[in-house]
């Protein structure tokens, strides 16, 4: 009788694991980008004119990102296919808005166009909806 209440009551625990069997090297990963969002740009942006400061920070801020998660995937190759999948595109993500925001600075420009904005905005939707999602994965709700 013990023996079957400590079952039932160790079940939910170990189903959870099995069911989610990356969820701690998703909580690692989490902590790389919250880690990434901490990056001091003051070095790089004390002389920087205020109108260019935004786009010049975005790509810095987005190329580290990048950056940060390569050296994630360098230490931890053995993901399941849906959690690389899930890193995999917030790289791509931070890619597309590193590329964006380079792109602007490489063109001496330092204001974004209404189609830039546009996609600035479905970009940093894609990667909070992203976060959502392995946020879902570590707590067990898929």
């Amino acid at each position: 009788m013990c023996r079957s209440i400590l079952f039932l009551v160790a079940l939910p625990l170990f189903s959870g694991f099995q069911r989610n069997p990356d969820r701690e090297q998703m909580k690692e990963f989490l902590q790389v980008l919250e880690k990434a969002a901490g990056h001091s740009y003051d070095k790089q942006m004390k002389d920087c004119p205020k109108e260019e400061w935004f786009v010049r920070w975005a790509g810095l801020f987005f190329r580290d990102h990048v950056t940060d998660i390569d050296r994630y995937l360098a230490t931890k190759p053995k993901l399941t296919p849906y959690c690389r999948a899930m890193v995999d595109d917030l790289r791509r993500i931070s890619l597309e808005e590193t590329e964006l925001f380079e792109g602007l600075v490489a063109q001496k420009r330092f204001k974004l166009t209404d189609e830039e904005n546009k996609r600035k905005t479905e970009l940093h939707n894609e990667y909070i909806e992203k976060i959502a999602e392995i946020g879902k994965y570590i707590d067990g709700i898929e």
